[in-house]
């Protein structure tokens, strides 16, 4: 620390120098070409530094620069971008041309190359850093949703998981997720989220690994979507590739500048399951118990269901009442009236507060370059006892040397991460979720339940046995759970490269980069003796490495009228991965004492490691010509050492080509219309010791290890996934690009899919692994933008982006119509991939339905149970989003509407929310002040006489209208399938429509000599949401993990919403 407190010291002393440097001032005026308006917003910046200014809504500035300045930088959003020289003058007027947006963007392509948009054949989309930061998201790759066609983001939860997908999901048991660069570096996103958490079952929600990065280090990101785009990336780009660049200084100049941000988010639970608020605990009327003689309203405390009395203000003895009294606290039993809680499950929850600051500190000279960055996140979550410190520390530095022919740079990114309290996700003992919403009792005061410990330091839980007995039946107190009952984690992450280049030639150059990602792990789980549960403690150590030894001789010149880029390079790759784990056997001898020593029993103890390696060699060629036809092709081989040796090597390629026609075209009005086109092969290697069977080391016996074999059979033979994809695409911009487009359709197929099957048990294997299957994508994105207004003092800018992605699963292993991928706690759904549907279709027993589509109910009025069949997809149909922004002189305002349409999920809490008298369903209104529980419910279908085809198919005749009346604790009951009924009942639409952001800032340029700019921006994100099937859950808390198990909800953690500001300074 002392070390870079005076790092830091030194870089502030050198910008005092710089600052107090002399510097002359610079003035003038930026007009339109096309009607001579002044422009306000225009950024104009000292070539080679980072010191500029904006206009005002006049179009005039006022810059200081350094006496040895020699060019200024005017760019503007559809302008086409100027560098004038100063020559000593002290006022420079400027006049800018509009330009098409897009025609001579850079973008980053594959392998970190920077390429002219308008040369590239396939669909590449990217976001800027003023969008990334916008709602001073502490995760850049959240802020995407809604930004880009085809890029599918979905995960709420607290620091918690994010299912990525670009252009849907082609593989059936492989990574799904599309690759992460950063500056060249591959990062890894992996998940270590058990099956149980994905599956709804229980377990903590660890989170994506991208949530490492900082939001405030971005300066941009481009998103490659097809196979063609990614092909360079080999057996890790099926999937598509999110490339990151990071902010840096640009020599040339002699500068020194400082950017500090500071802001505050609040975040509050914004949606929860709907539950009833006439009926308490227990079943029936109240017990009764004599205590010191008097007889008391006793409430049945055992009973974790709300089919009790009607709230009327009966006198009872709360559980609170009989605590204090068992404990002495009271010398009699206190009693208090029967009502709905003042105090609700809502109040359980606080407010989150999240304090983010990010100094950034840029010095450059005429040959060097140095930004360093520091950022803190501190964090608390909706849950008591959750939070969260994030430390990211970033250097960036580049030099040039011996007069340019060698460049040397440098990236370093430091994260720090400590976790507390990560609530429990799915139906699991510790989760709060499944004790509010599926199981409970509906008085609860929560202001009673925070004192959670009894003076003897036992446990105060409302799931007492009995009055006089205070022993956890089935629940925990929740406060209990969240301070005793809790987990932690620290993570140390540590990315980044270190390269060379020489330029050996004007044209022809070779360089070398070291790329390295790492990071340490260590989790920790512990339940309290004195819980409902086992007491336990648990921790996990890993560690994993990347490392990456890439060099390239690039070739870069323009030959008459053609431009021609070659590229030749190598790769070499090496990850390995270790993970310690321990368990506590029996529970623990000592309360509090949270070491694998304190074990009642020896402790379980497990060791996995894993390595792989891959080599590769690829190349790529570019030929332009007249800046309007470019044809590419690229070109890789890998080498895998987790294939069969003798049979590991395999190759993708691609070719593209893009022709802008406008070049050719002089209509009036025209700024670009480009047609492109290509075909790339990419693929998805497998994982480490898939081929060879190994050995599974077990816990000792009698004092001596147990080898087993491991109950998958390995393929000798195994194939990497292979992705073969064609697109094509129409892009254009009109007007001075007042308006524009960008249409791609694709159609994307993948072979040799690694699928591990089920077997004999007499075998001895319970499964094997063969490559066999194909998945088809096929779709078409939309990126449509305008400008319907643009005056000196006002702008309104709009733009919509639209995806629709149509999966289908064309073929099945070994004669298979459907292979299973995950099923639901208590197996009401079921999660399989099914020839002739999609990839992730849900399963469940479906109803039966008559020709009208009605569903058919029976003599006990409930409706009838149909086939286990498909519900639907969880796959959205569509995906949109909507940003409108304005400007009004130095305010602006903007908004993100986001849109997923279609897709399906299956909802446990529902199912036993409605199984325990804890849903609102269980006590809808009738009349008079009734509800069902008191008249009883008429399901909406007919009656009917049900027979089957031959096929099987269900033959209705004989309908009428329903008119038996059901129970409300039947109707209640009859949710769970384990009754014969219909698990479908449990089954939602996962659609949504949400305001996503929400902004208002204000930006007010030079107040002072030494201050740059100060911006002030307030914003909201997931402030409204429309369009829910199931009213208390939103789709997109589901997830639990980044894997291909989606769709199945077993307990969530509640939506939110947030709202903050920031303040942004620039010195």
């Amino acid at each position: 620390m002392k070390k870079i407190t005076f790092f830091f010291t030194i870089l502030l002393f050198m910008g005092s120098l710089a600052v107090n440097a002399q510097t002359r001032e610079i003035t003038g005026t930026v007009t339109s070409a096309e009607d001579g308006e002044p422009i306000p917003g225009v950024s104009i910046v000292v070539q080679g530094t980072t010191l500029g200014t904006v206009t005002d809504i006049n179009g005039s500035y006022s810059l200081q620069v350094p006496e040895d300045a020699q060019n200024l930088v005017f760019s503007f959003v559809g302008m086409a971008r100027q560098e004038i020289a100063i020559s000593g003058r002290s006022t420079i007027n400027v006049s800018m041309q509009p330009q098409a947006i897009g025609v001579d963007e850079v973008v980053v392509t594959a392998l970190g190359t920077s390429r002219e948009k308008k040369s590239l054949g396939y669909a590449s989309q990217g976001v800027s850093s003023e969008e990334i930061v916008a709602t001073n998201d502490i995760n850049p790759i959240s802020s995407l949703s809604g930004k880009v066609a085809g890029l599918q983001i979905q995960g709420q939860n607290f620091s918690g998981s994010q299912n990525i997908l670009i252009r849907g999901a082609s593989s059936f048991s492989q990574n799904n997720q599309p690759l992460f660069v950063v500056d060249g570096v591959p990062v890894s996103n992996e998940n270590f989220n058990t099956t149980s958490t994905q599956t709804g079952g229980g377990g903590y929600d660890y989170g994506s690994m991208i949530n490492d990065l900082n939001s405030y280090d971005v300066a941009s990101i481009d998103v490659l979507k097809g196979s063609a785009a990614s092909a360079l990336y080999g057996s890790r780009g099926q999937n598509g590739v999110i490339m990151i660049t990071t902010k840096s200084g640009n020599a040339g100049q002699k500068s020194f500048s400082v950017e500090i941000n500071s802001g505050v988010n609040f975040e509050q639970v914004s949606i929860l399951p709907k539950q009833q608020n006439m009926y308490g605990g227990g079943f029936g009327d109240f017990n009764t118990a004599t205590i010191d003689g008097q007889e008391y309203n006793v409430v049945y405390y055992a009973m974790d269901e709300s089919w009790g009395p009607k709230y009327e203000g009966q006198e009872v003895l709360h559980w609170w009442g009989a605590a204090d009294y068992e404990k002495g606290i009271t010398s009699s039993p206190v009693t208090a009236p029967w009502v709905a809680p003042e105090n609700g499950v809502e109040s359980f929850y606080e407010t989150g507060v999240t304090y983010q600051n990010s100094l950034n500190v840029v010095a450059t000279s005429e040959l060097s370059a140095l930004r360093v960055g520091y950022t803190n996140a501190n964090m608390t979550g909706i849950h008591p006892n959750s939070q969260q410190d994030k430390h990211n520390f970033n250097i960036n530095g580049e030099s040039s040397l011996f007069g340019g022919v060698i460049e040397v740079n440098a990236n370093l990114n430091v994260v720090y991460t400590e976790t507390l309290g990560r609530p429990q996700f799915g139906y699991g003992d510790n989760s709060q979720s499944q004790k509010f919403f599926q199981w409970g009792q509906r008085q609860l005061d929560f202001e009673k339940l925070k004192d959670y410990v009894n003076p003897d330091g036992t446990q105060r839980t409302w799931n007492r046995v009995s009055w006089s007995d205070g022993t956890p039946v089935y629940s925990d107190n929740p406060y209990w759970t969240a301070y005793k009952n809790y987990q932690d984690d620290d993570r140390t992450r540590v990315y980044g490269k270190a390269g060379i280049r020489a330029n050996i030639t004007d044209y022809l150059s070779a360089t070398g980069n070291f790329y390295y990602d790492t990071y340490t792990f260590n989790v920790r789980e512990r339940v309290a003796k004195g819980s409902q549960a086992m007491s336990y403690y648990g921790q996990f150590n890993r560690q994993a490495s990347e490392a990456n030894l890439e060099g390239k001789l690039e070739f870069n010149k323009n030959i008459d009228d053609f431009s021609i880029l070659a590229m030749l390079g190598a790769n070499s790759r090496k990850n390995d991965y270790a993970l310690f784990y321990g368990e506590t056997n029996g529970g623990l001898v000592i309360d509090g004492l949270y070491n694998l020593n304190n074990s009642a029993n020896s402790p379980l103890l497990g060791d996995t490691k894993r390595e792989m390696q891959v080599n590769s060699w690829f190349g790529s060629a570019s030929v332009g010509y007249q800046d309007m036809i470019y044809v590419d092709g690229t070109y890789r081989k890998d080498y895998d050492s987790t294939l069969p040796t003798g049979a590991n090597s395999y190759s993708y390629s691609s070719v593209s080509a893009s022709f802008i026609a406008s070049e050719l075209i002089d209509v009036n009005g025209v700024d670009n219309l480009k047609i492109r086109a290509n075909y790339g092969e990419t693929g998805n290697g497998t994982g480490a010791y898939q081929v060879f069977n190994v050995y599974s080391i077990g816990d000792p016996f009698n004092g001596s290890p147990q080898f087993t074999n491991d109950d998958r059979l390995r393929n000798q033979n195994l194939k990497p996934e292979k992705t073969s994809e064609i697109e094509f695409g129409l892009e254009g911009a009109f007007l001075n690009s007042r308006v524009g487009f960008d249409v791609s359709y694709y159609n994307r197929n993948t072979e040799n899919q690694i699928v591990p099957i089920e077997v004999s048990a007499s075998s001895g294997y319970s499964s094997r692994v063969i490559n066999a299957g194909k998945i088809n994508n096929k779709g078409i994105e939309l990126l449509l933008y305008g400008s319907p207004v643009r005056t000196t003092d006002f702008s309104w800018d709009i733009t919509l982006n639209y995806a629709k992605n149509q999966n289908e699963v064309m073929d099945l292993p070994e004669d298979l119509d459907k292979i299973q991928l995950a099923s639901a706690p208590f197996g009401g759904a079921l999660l399989n991939a099914v020839e002739g549907a999609t990839f992730q279709e849900l399963f469940a027993y479906n109803f039966i339905f008559d020709d009208n589509g009605n569903k058919v109910v029976g003599d006990d009025g409930m409706y009838l149970t149909g086939e286990l069949e498909s519900v639907g997809s969880v796959l959205p149909d569509y995906t949109a989003g909507i940003r409108n922004a304005f400007r009004y002189k130095n305010f602006d305002v903007s908004g993100l509407i986001d849109i997923s349409k279609g897709g399906v999920y299956y909802s446990l809490t529902h199912m036993w929310a409605m199984y325990s008298g804890m849903a609102a369903g269980t006590a809808t209104p009738t009349s008079d002040g009734n509800t069902i529980r008191e008249d009883g419910i008429v399901l909406d279908g007919v009656t009917g006489d049900v027979s089957y085809d031959d096929e099987g198919n269900a033959v209705v005749t004989n309908t009428s209208p329903n008119e038996t009346s059901l129970s409300a604790l039947d109707w209640g009951a009859y949710h769970y399938h384990g009754n014969g009924t219909p698990s479908a009942t449990s089954v939602y639409d996962a659609s949504y429509i949400k305001l996503r952001e929400v902004t208002l800032g204000y930006t007010l340029t030079q107040p002072v000599d030494f201050l740059q700019s100060v911006r002030l921006s307030l914003y909201g994100r997931n402030l409204a949401v429309w369009g829910l099937d199931n009213k208390g859950i939103d789709p997109e808390t589901i997830v639990g993990g980044s894997g291909n198990i989606q769709g199945l909800e077993g307990g969530i953690i509640p939506a939110t919403s947030s709202f903050g500001f920031n303040l942004r300074i620039n010195f």
